[in-house]
């Protein structure tokens, strides 16, 4: 039994394991008869209009076709696993650990950056670099209040720590 997704209406529901987002996904579970019947019928016409230049070999297109299947079910399934909301994916995360907590990263970055996330608002572990705020038409950087700069480096007056091993982490 597994605790962290069902299926049900031909879904399959689960919970995100980082964010509890529920998500759910209309990816098959595994290659079945009606895939290989397709791809016989598919081998079966592409051989009927190659056989001038292939003949007999020409069946043997049906493990190419396989291959491009189970290739693209399987792109399609790691897709639709990733988390909508906060971008964690599971089979980065089984493969390597670090490589997962660095795309988590990104991710957030990336959010942060382009939908401009926290606009204004100082995290308590969180410092990025270059981020653009937007204040009634005024662009400018984190050490710009306003279109005036700011004192100690910060949009809210606070001091920043002096040392970059001062500095807060993401750590996930």
């Amino acid at each position: 039994m597994q605790p962290f997704h069902h299926s049900r209406a031909g879904k399959l529901h689960f919970f995100c394991p980082l964010c509890k987002y529920h998500q759910s996904t209309n990816s098959i579970d595994k290659v079945k008869l009606k895939h290989h019947f397709q791809l016989a019928l598919l081998t079966l016409a592409v051989t009927g209009v190659t056989w001038p230049i292939f003949g007999e070999k020409g069946f043997f297109l049906y493990f190419f076709f396989w291959l491009g299947f189970e290739f693209a079910y399987r792109l399609r399934k790691r897709q639709a696993l990733i988390c909508e909301s906060c971008g964690f994916d599971p089979f980065l995360y089984k493969q390597d650990v670090q490589k997962a907590r660095a795309a988590l990263k990104k991710h957030w970055e990336n959010r942060i950056e382009t939908e401009n996330l926290f606009a204004g608002k100082k995290l308590k572990n969180y410092q990025t670099s270059g981020v653009k705020i937007q204040r009634k038409g005024i662009t400018g950087t984190p050490e710009m209040v306003h279109g005036i700069p700011a004192g100690d480096g910060t949009t809210n007056g606070a001091t920043a720590p002096k040392a970059a091993a001062d500095a807060p982490s993401l750590d996930f």
